[in-house]
Parts: structure tokens; sequence; C-alpha cells
């Protein structure tokens, strides 16, 4: 049993059915000349090449002795040709309505993000603006009263401390554009 799996495995190039008939069909001319060629091959590259050959040979005649194509063989490939480069046609159209529909849905998420971000932040800046006003405004009223080393450290102290703030330091990434990984 394991002899027959060898030798279907292994191709058989001398004896089978395909090499008698494709011998058949190169002329002893060829048969000489192509010996003349392959001499210098091992006995088995010889076979392989020569069997390749004669595949290759059959092969040309069978594609060089077809029927002629008619009019209306050249009508249906016409059509074929037509009709794949429509579903092609058809397939880009599809495809550049779907990127157009995923980069609206990405804007749309962008503009709701966004959104939802200042919804979150508007009471902060609105409380740290009336904290800045406030301590601006106490710090002027603590120079006015004579203690102008506590006013003026107090107004510099919120200034810097806004200034850092819209400058970046000490803030997070939640005012960042997210970035793909």
């Amino acid at each position: 049993m394991n002899d027959s799996k060898d030798e279907k495995s292994e191709p058989q190039y001398e004896g089978s059915s395909k090499s008698e008939e494709s011998s058949a069909v190169l002329n002893p001319e060829v048969d000489s000349k192509l010996e003349e060629i392959i001499e210098e091959l091992p006995a088995e590259k010889r076979e392989l090449v020569r069997h390749t050959i004669q595949e290759m040979f059959v092969g040309f005649m069978e594609r060089s002795s077809a029927p002629q194509i008619t009019s209306e063989v050249a009508r249906i490939l016409a059509e074929s040709a037509d009709k794949d480069n429509e579903h092609k046609f058809q397939f880009l159209i599809q495809k550049q309505k779907d990127e157009a529909a995923l980069e609206a849905r990405e804007f749309e998420f962008k503009r709701e993000k966004h959104t939802d971000r200042f919804k979150i932040v508007r009471p902060i800046v609105f409380y740290v603006l009336a904290i800045v006003a406030l301590f601006s405004i106490g710090g002027v009223w603590l120079c006015v009263i004579g203690k102008e080393v506590l006013g003026a450290s107090l107004i510099t102290g919120v200034f810097a401390a806004v200034f850092g703030y819209l400058a970046g330091i000490g803030t997070s990434d939640f005012f960042k554009e997210d970035k793909p990984q």
C-alpha cells in the first residue's frame, strides 16, 4: 500500500500516457535537437525537461489550432467585459459612499465629544472667572487699606495661576485631541 502511494506522489514521465501522446507530437528533428541541448543534464532532469517542453508544445498547438472567434463570441466577450467594468464601477461608487458615511459619522462623533466637553467645562470656567475676579478685587482692596505687600502678592498669585493654567502647566490630557494608536 505504501508503494502505491510513493508511486503516485512521484511523477512518472517515462511510460505515462501523456508522455506517449505528446512524444508523438514532436517530430524526430525537434527531438534530436532537444537531445543535443539537454544531453548534459542527469537522466531524471532530462526526462522532466523533455516532458515539460512536450506539454508546452501540446498546449501551444491546442491554442493555435482553436477555432476562429466569431462575431457572436466577440460580442459576448465584450458584454462580459462591460459587465465586469460596470460591477467594478458600482463597487467603487459604493466604497466611496461608505467612506463618506464613515467620515460623516466620525465628524459627528467629534462634534458631540467637543459639545460634551464644553458642557463639563462651562461651569468650571464660570467659577474660575468668579474666583479670579473676587481675588483681584480682594487684592486691590488690601492695597487700598494699606497692606500693599499682601494685596500685590494675592493679585500676582492669581494671575500667575491663570496664565500658568492657560499655558498648559498642570493640565491633563482632557483638552488634548485623541490620537489613534
